[in-house]
Protein backbone atom coordinates (compact mmCIF):
# COMPACT_ATOMS: atom_id res chain seq x y z
CA UNK A 1 0.00 0.00 0.00
CA UNK A 2 2.86 2.35 0.94
CA UNK A 3 4.61 1.64 -2.37
CA UNK A 4 1.43 2.43 -4.36
CA UNK A 5 1.06 5.70 -2.41
CA UNK A 6 4.67 6.61 -3.24
CA UNK A 7 4.09 5.90 -6.94
CA UNK A 8 0.90 7.99 -6.85
CA UNK A 9 2.76 10.89 -5.24
CA UNK A 10 5.51 10.60 -7.87
CA UNK A 11 2.96 10.68 -10.72
CA UNK A 12 1.25 13.73 -9.17
CA UNK A 13 4.63 15.40 -8.68
CA UNK A 14 5.64 14.80 -12.28
CA UNK A 15 2.25 16.04 -13.56
CA UNK A 16 2.42 19.20 -11.44
CA UNK A 17 6.03 19.77 -12.46
CA UNK A 18 5.20 19.37 -16.15
CA UNK A 19 2.18 21.69 -15.83
CA UNK A 20 4.32 24.34 -14.08
CA UNK A 21 6.95 23.99 -16.81
CA UNK A 22 4.36 24.48 -19.56
CA UNK A 23 2.96 27.51 -17.74
CA UNK A 24 6.46 28.95 -17.34
CA UNK A 25 6.98 28.67 -21.10
CA UNK A 26 3.76 30.59 -21.85
CA UNK A 27 3.82 34.38 -21.67
CA UNK A 28 1.19 36.39 -19.84
CA UNK A 29 -1.22 37.80 -22.41
CA UNK A 30 -4.85 38.77 -22.74
CA UNK A 31 -4.95 37.93 -26.47
CA UNK A 32 -3.54 34.75 -28.07
CA UNK A 33 -1.28 36.64 -30.48
CA UNK A 34 1.75 34.64 -31.70
CA UNK A 35 4.16 37.53 -32.38
CA UNK A 36 5.96 40.44 -30.71
CA UNK A 37 6.36 43.92 -32.15
CA UNK A 38 9.15 45.93 -30.53
CA UNK A 39 8.58 49.17 -32.43
CA UNK A 40 8.47 52.46 -30.57
CA UNK A 41 6.05 54.92 -32.15
CA UNK A 42 6.81 57.80 -29.76
CA UNK A 43 7.49 60.51 -32.36
CA UNK A 44 4.57 59.59 -34.63
CA UNK A 45 2.27 58.91 -31.69
CA UNK A 46 2.79 62.41 -30.27
CA UNK A 47 1.84 63.93 -33.64
CA UNK A 48 -1.13 61.59 -34.07
CA UNK A 49 -2.47 62.48 -30.61
CA UNK A 50 -2.64 66.17 -31.54
CA UNK A 51 -4.83 65.56 -34.60
CA UNK A 52 -8.58 66.12 -34.87
CA UNK A 53 -8.87 63.35 -37.45
CA UNK A 54 -6.63 60.27 -37.58
CA UNK A 55 -6.47 58.08 -40.71
CA UNK A 56 -5.23 54.51 -40.19
CA UNK A 57 -4.93 51.37 -42.31
CA UNK A 58 -2.85 50.28 -45.28
CA UNK A 59 -2.41 51.31 -48.93
CA UNK A 60 -6.17 50.92 -49.50
CA UNK A 61 -6.58 54.30 -47.80
CA UNK A 62 -4.91 55.96 -50.79
CA UNK A 63 -8.31 55.64 -52.48
CA UNK A 64 -9.98 58.09 -50.09
CA UNK A 65 -7.14 60.54 -49.44
CA UNK A 66 -7.84 62.91 -52.38
CA UNK A 67 -11.52 63.04 -51.39
CA UNK A 68 -10.67 63.52 -47.71
CA UNK A 69 -8.38 66.41 -48.62
CA UNK A 70 -11.25 68.11 -50.47
CA UNK A 71 -13.59 67.49 -47.54
CA UNK A 72 -11.19 69.10 -45.05
CA UNK A 73 -10.55 72.08 -47.31
CA UNK A 74 -14.30 72.64 -47.53
CA UNK A 75 -14.83 72.26 -43.79
CA UNK A 76 -11.94 74.54 -42.84
CA UNK A 77 -13.83 77.43 -44.35
CA UNK A 78 -16.38 77.03 -41.54
CA UNK A 79 -13.94 76.80 -38.62
CA UNK A 80 -11.68 79.45 -37.06
CA UNK A 81 -8.91 76.90 -36.49
CA UNK A 82 -8.14 74.48 -39.35
CA UNK A 83 -8.80 70.81 -38.70
CA UNK A 84 -5.66 68.79 -38.10
CA UNK A 85 -5.50 65.52 -40.00
CA UNK A 86 -2.76 62.98 -39.32
CA UNK A 87 -2.17 60.28 -41.92
CA UNK A 88 -0.89 57.22 -40.06
CA UNK A 89 -1.56 54.73 -42.85
CA UNK A 90 1.35 52.63 -44.07
CA UNK A 91 1.74 50.35 -47.09
CA UNK A 92 1.59 46.61 -46.30
CA UNK A 93 0.50 47.26 -42.71
CA UNK A 94 -1.78 44.63 -41.22
CA UNK A 95 -4.25 45.16 -38.39
CA UNK A 96 -1.64 43.90 -35.89
CA UNK A 97 0.56 46.96 -36.44
CA UNK A 98 -2.36 49.38 -36.77
CA UNK A 99 -3.83 48.19 -33.48
CA UNK A 100 -0.52 48.49 -31.64
CA UNK A 101 -0.03 52.04 -32.88
CA UNK A 102 -3.47 53.20 -31.73
CA UNK A 103 -2.98 51.41 -28.39
CA UNK A 104 0.24 53.44 -27.92
CA UNK A 105 -1.61 56.77 -28.12
CA UNK A 106 -1.97 58.77 -24.93
CA UNK A 107 -4.92 60.53 -26.52
CA UNK A 108 -6.98 59.14 -29.39
CA UNK A 109 -8.17 61.86 -31.83
CA UNK A 110 -11.91 62.58 -31.77
CA UNK A 111 -12.42 61.00 -35.21
CA UNK A 112 -10.55 57.93 -36.46
CA UNK A 113 -10.98 56.67 -40.04
CA UNK A 114 -9.96 53.08 -40.84
CA UNK A 115 -9.49 51.70 -44.34
CA UNK A 116 -7.31 48.60 -44.34
CA UNK A 117 -7.60 44.85 -44.83
CA UNK A 118 -5.59 44.57 -48.05
CA UNK A 119 -2.38 43.57 -46.27
CA UNK A 120 -3.48 40.93 -43.76
CA UNK A 121 -1.47 38.18 -45.47
CA UNK A 122 1.57 40.27 -46.37
CA UNK A 123 3.65 39.71 -43.25
CA UNK A 124 4.67 36.49 -41.54
CA UNK A 125 3.20 36.58 -38.01
CA UNK A 126 3.85 33.01 -36.86
CA UNK A 127 5.63 29.80 -37.74
CA UNK A 128 3.21 27.71 -39.80
CA UNK A 129 4.04 24.56 -37.82
CA UNK A 130 2.22 26.09 -34.84
CA UNK A 131 -1.01 26.89 -36.72
CA UNK A 132 -3.04 24.20 -34.93
CA UNK A 133 -1.86 25.32 -31.48
CA UNK A 134 -2.62 28.96 -32.26
CA UNK A 135 -6.13 28.04 -33.44
CA UNK A 136 -6.71 26.08 -30.21
CA UNK A 137 -5.67 29.17 -28.23
CA UNK A 138 -8.17 31.27 -30.17
CA UNK A 139 -10.87 28.69 -29.39
CA UNK A 140 -10.09 29.09 -25.69
CA UNK A 141 -10.09 32.89 -26.02
CA UNK A 142 -13.44 32.90 -27.83
CA UNK A 143 -15.11 30.80 -25.14
CA UNK A 144 -17.70 33.23 -23.67
CA UNK A 145 -17.27 31.64 -20.23
CA UNK A 146 -13.55 32.44 -20.20
CA UNK A 147 -13.34 35.74 -22.08
CA UNK A 148 -14.00 37.84 -18.98
CA UNK A 149 -10.99 36.22 -17.30
CA UNK A 150 -8.65 37.39 -20.07
CA UNK A 151 -10.07 40.90 -19.73
CA UNK A 152 -9.46 40.76 -15.97
CA UNK A 153 -5.76 39.92 -16.14
CA UNK A 154 -3.19 38.66 -18.71
CA UNK A 155 -2.07 36.08 -16.15
CA UNK A 156 -5.02 33.94 -17.23
CA UNK A 157 -3.50 33.75 -20.70
CA UNK A 158 -0.44 32.21 -19.10
CA UNK A 159 -2.62 29.64 -17.36
CA UNK A 160 -5.04 28.79 -20.18
CA UNK A 161 -3.21 29.32 -23.50
CA UNK A 162 -0.94 26.66 -24.95
CA UNK A 163 2.69 27.69 -25.30
CA UNK A 164 3.57 29.01 -28.78
CA UNK A 165 6.99 30.55 -29.56
CA UNK A 166 6.51 34.27 -30.19
CA UNK A 167 7.81 35.52 -33.53
CA UNK A 168 9.74 38.79 -33.27
CA UNK A 169 8.64 41.10 -36.07
CA UNK A 170 11.02 43.52 -37.74
CA UNK A 171 10.60 47.29 -37.57
CA UNK A 172 8.94 47.27 -41.00
CA UNK A 173 6.72 44.56 -42.53
CA UNK A 174 8.64 41.87 -44.43
CA UNK A 175 6.85 39.95 -47.16
CA UNK A 176 5.96 36.26 -46.66
CA UNK A 177 5.19 35.89 -50.37
CA UNK A 178 7.60 32.96 -50.72
CA UNK A 179 5.95 31.11 -47.82
CA UNK A 180 2.47 31.61 -49.25
CA UNK A 181 3.47 30.60 -52.77
CA UNK A 182 5.13 27.44 -51.49
CA UNK A 183 2.00 26.50 -49.52
CA UNK A 184 -0.29 27.34 -52.46
CA UNK A 185 1.71 25.13 -54.83
CA UNK A 186 2.45 22.21 -52.52
CA UNK A 187 0.15 21.95 -49.50
CA UNK A 188 -3.39 23.27 -49.76
CA UNK A 189 -4.43 22.02 -46.32
CA UNK A 190 -1.61 23.89 -44.60
CA UNK A 191 -2.29 26.98 -46.70
CA UNK A 192 -5.92 26.97 -45.52
CA UNK A 193 -4.84 26.60 -41.87
CA UNK A 194 -2.35 29.42 -42.39
CA UNK A 195 -5.05 31.75 -43.69
CA UNK A 196 -7.43 30.68 -40.93
CA UNK A 197 -4.94 31.93 -38.32
CA UNK A 198 -4.63 35.26 -40.16
CA UNK A 199 -8.43 35.60 -40.20
CA UNK A 200 -8.58 34.87 -36.47
CA UNK A 201 -5.98 37.54 -35.79
CA UNK A 202 -7.79 40.08 -37.96
CA UNK A 203 -11.18 39.24 -36.44
CA UNK A 204 -9.86 39.61 -32.88
CA UNK A 205 -7.77 42.75 -33.37
CA UNK A 206 -10.34 44.57 -35.50
CA UNK A 207 -12.88 44.03 -32.72
CA UNK A 208 -10.31 45.20 -30.15
CA UNK A 209 -9.53 48.28 -32.25
CA UNK A 210 -13.19 49.30 -32.23
CA UNK A 211 -13.40 48.81 -28.45
CA UNK A 212 -10.19 50.77 -27.93
CA UNK A 213 -11.42 53.79 -29.90
CA UNK A 214 -14.89 53.70 -28.32
CA UNK A 215 -13.49 53.36 -24.79
CA UNK A 216 -11.35 56.46 -25.38
CA UNK A 217 -14.51 58.44 -26.13
CA UNK A 218 -13.64 58.90 -29.81
CA UNK A 219 -15.63 58.00 -32.93
CA UNK A 220 -14.55 55.46 -35.53
CA UNK A 221 -15.48 55.43 -39.22
CA UNK A 222 -14.72 52.11 -40.93
CA UNK A 223 -14.72 51.29 -44.63
CA UNK A 224 -14.72 47.93 -46.37
CA UNK A 225 -12.09 47.33 -49.06
CA UNK A 226 -13.25 47.52 -52.69
CA UNK A 227 -12.16 44.16 -54.13
CA UNK A 228 -12.09 43.20 -57.80
CA UNK A 229 -13.32 39.60 -57.89
CA UNK A 230 -13.70 38.76 -61.58
CA UNK A 231 -10.09 37.70 -62.19
CA UNK A 232 -9.49 33.92 -62.40
CA UNK A 233 -8.07 32.23 -59.28
CA UNK A 234 -4.28 32.16 -59.10
CA UNK A 235 -3.89 28.76 -57.39
CA UNK A 236 -6.24 25.88 -56.60
CA UNK A 237 -5.59 24.12 -53.29
CA UNK A 238 -4.49 20.55 -54.02
CA UNK A 239 -6.78 19.12 -51.33
CA UNK A 240 -9.82 20.58 -53.11
CA UNK A 241 -9.32 19.05 -56.55
CA UNK A 242 -9.02 15.75 -58.38
CA UNK A 243 -8.75 14.43 -61.95
CA UNK A 244 -12.55 14.05 -62.07
CA UNK A 245 -13.09 17.64 -60.93
CA UNK A 246 -10.56 18.93 -63.47
CA UNK A 247 -12.29 17.01 -66.28
CA UNK A 248 -15.66 18.48 -65.31
CA UNK A 249 -14.16 21.98 -65.19
CA UNK A 250 -12.85 21.51 -68.74
CA UNK A 251 -16.38 20.53 -69.82
CA UNK A 252 -17.78 23.68 -68.20
CA UNK A 253 -15.15 25.89 -69.84
CA UNK A 254 -16.17 24.47 -73.24
CA UNK A 255 -19.82 25.20 -72.42
CA UNK A 256 -18.94 28.83 -71.66
CA UNK A 257 -17.14 29.17 -74.98
CA UNK A 258 -19.96 27.55 -76.95
CA UNK A 259 -22.71 29.49 -75.21
CA UNK A 260 -24.44 26.39 -73.82
CA UNK A 261 -24.38 27.50 -70.19
CA UNK A 262 -28.09 26.93 -69.65
CA UNK A 263 -27.73 23.29 -70.59
CA UNK A 264 -24.78 22.73 -68.23
CA UNK A 265 -25.96 24.99 -65.41
CA UNK A 266 -26.96 22.12 -63.08
CA UNK A 267 -23.56 20.50 -63.59
CA UNK A 268 -21.79 23.76 -62.72
CA UNK A 269 -23.91 24.19 -59.61
CA UNK A 270 -23.39 20.58 -58.52
CA UNK A 271 -19.63 20.91 -58.92
CA UNK A 272 -19.47 23.68 -56.31
CA UNK A 273 -21.13 21.30 -53.84
CA UNK A 274 -18.86 18.35 -54.67
CA UNK A 275 -15.61 20.36 -54.73
CA UNK A 276 -15.91 22.58 -51.66
CA UNK A 277 -12.96 24.95 -51.40
CA UNK A 278 -12.11 24.67 -55.10
CA UNK A 279 -11.77 28.28 -56.25
CA UNK A 280 -12.05 27.42 -59.94
CA UNK A 281 -15.39 25.62 -59.51
CA UNK A 282 -16.91 28.69 -57.88
CA UNK A 283 -15.30 31.00 -60.44
CA UNK A 284 -16.82 29.00 -63.31
CA UNK A 285 -20.22 28.94 -61.60
CA UNK A 286 -19.92 32.72 -61.25
CA UNK A 287 -19.32 33.00 -64.99
CA UNK A 288 -22.30 30.72 -65.69
CA UNK A 289 -24.56 32.93 -63.58
CA UNK A 290 -23.24 36.10 -65.18
CA UNK A 291 -23.83 34.72 -68.69
CA UNK A 292 -27.46 34.01 -67.76
CA UNK A 293 -28.00 37.44 -66.19
CA UNK A 294 -28.14 36.09 -62.63
CA UNK A 295 -25.88 38.87 -61.43
CA UNK A 296 -26.41 38.59 -57.68
CA UNK A 297 -25.51 34.89 -57.75
CA UNK A 298 -22.58 35.61 -60.06
CA UNK A 299 -21.10 38.19 -57.69
CA UNK A 300 -21.53 35.92 -54.67
CA UNK A 301 -19.74 33.02 -56.38
CA UNK A 302 -16.94 35.27 -57.68
CA UNK A 303 -16.41 36.45 -54.11
CA UNK A 304 -16.27 32.87 -52.85
CA UNK A 305 -13.84 31.94 -55.61
CA UNK A 306 -11.50 34.73 -54.60
CA UNK A 307 -11.76 33.74 -50.93
CA UNK A 308 -10.94 30.10 -51.78
CA UNK A 309 -7.88 31.05 -53.88
CA UNK A 310 -4.94 29.15 -52.41
CA UNK A 311 -2.76 32.25 -52.77
CA UNK A 312 -4.11 35.25 -50.87
CA UNK A 313 -2.35 38.59 -51.28
CA UNK A 314 -5.06 41.24 -50.89
CA UNK A 315 -8.40 41.98 -49.28
CA UNK A 316 -11.27 39.60 -49.87
CA UNK A 317 -14.89 38.82 -49.05
CA UNK A 318 -14.04 37.27 -45.65
CA UNK A 319 -12.06 40.33 -44.52
CA UNK A 320 -14.92 42.60 -45.57
CA UNK A 321 -17.47 40.43 -43.78
CA UNK A 322 -15.44 40.73 -40.58
CA UNK A 323 -15.36 44.53 -40.97
CA UNK A 324 -19.13 44.60 -41.58
CA UNK A 325 -19.92 42.23 -38.69
CA UNK A 326 -18.03 44.11 -35.98
CA UNK A 327 -18.90 47.58 -37.26
CA UNK A 328 -22.63 46.80 -37.24
CA UNK A 329 -22.54 44.84 -33.96
CA UNK A 330 -20.74 47.68 -32.17
CA UNK A 331 -22.73 50.49 -33.82
CA UNK A 332 -19.76 51.97 -35.64
CA UNK A 333 -20.08 54.37 -38.60
CA UNK A 334 -19.61 52.01 -41.56
CA UNK A 335 -19.16 53.01 -45.19
CA UNK A 336 -19.48 49.83 -47.23
CA UNK A 337 -17.10 50.83 -50.01
CA UNK A 338 -17.14 47.36 -51.56
CA UNK A 339 -20.97 47.24 -51.65
CA UNK A 340 -21.15 50.71 -53.24
CA UNK A 341 -18.68 49.66 -55.93
CA UNK A 342 -20.54 46.44 -56.74
CA UNK A 343 -24.06 47.88 -56.68
CA UNK A 344 -24.07 47.99 -60.49
CA UNK A 345 -22.15 44.76 -60.98
CA UNK A 346 -22.73 43.37 -64.44
CA UNK A 347 -24.39 46.56 -65.68
CA UNK A 348 -21.32 48.78 -65.93
CA UNK A 349 -17.55 48.38 -65.67
CA UNK A 350 -16.51 48.84 -62.06
CA UNK A 351 -12.72 49.02 -61.87
CA UNK A 352 -10.37 51.18 -63.91
CA UNK A 353 -7.61 48.66 -63.16
CA UNK A 354 -7.05 45.89 -60.63
CA UNK A 355 -7.11 48.40 -57.77
CA UNK A 356 -9.00 51.62 -58.55
CA UNK A 357 -12.81 51.73 -58.85
CA UNK A 358 -14.52 53.98 -61.36
CA UNK A 359 -14.61 57.69 -60.35
CA UNK A 360 -18.39 57.81 -59.81
CA UNK A 361 -18.12 55.25 -57.01
CA UNK A 362 -15.26 57.17 -55.42
CA UNK A 363 -17.47 60.28 -55.48
CA UNK A 364 -20.27 58.42 -53.68
CA UNK A 365 -17.86 57.30 -50.95
CA UNK A 366 -16.53 60.86 -50.63
CA UNK A 367 -20.06 62.21 -50.14
CA UNK A 368 -20.83 59.64 -47.43
CA UNK A 369 -17.53 60.28 -45.70
CA UNK A 370 -18.20 64.04 -45.68
CA UNK A 371 -21.66 63.49 -44.21
CA UNK A 372 -20.34 61.28 -41.42
CA UNK A 373 -17.50 63.65 -40.52
CA UNK A 374 -19.96 66.56 -40.45
CA UNK A 375 -22.28 64.66 -38.13
CA UNK A 376 -19.46 63.72 -35.77
CA UNK A 377 -17.95 67.21 -35.65
CA UNK A 378 -21.33 68.73 -34.82
CA UNK A 379 -22.37 66.01 -32.36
Amino acid sequence: MGKIFQILLAVIGISVGYTLYIISQTKSQSLPIPYTINNSYDDEASQAAKADILVIGDQSAELIKPGLKRIIQKMNKKYKSPLKVFDWTRANEGIHRTYQKVAALKKVPSIVIYLGGSSEFYEKLFDKKYSELILKNFSVYENPNLKSLFMLSPIFGKLLFRSVPSLNLSERPESQRGVLLNLAKNDGAKAQKHYEVHYKIFNTLFSELISLVKFSGSSLITLTVPVKVTNPPKYICDNATSETIIDLQVTLEKALKSGTTKRYYSLAKGLTASSVGNAKSFYLFGKFNESLGRLKNALFNYRLAQSFDCYQNSGNFIINQIIRKHSLAKSIHLIDFDAIVHREFGEDFIFLDHYRPQVKYMDQVETRLENKINILLNY
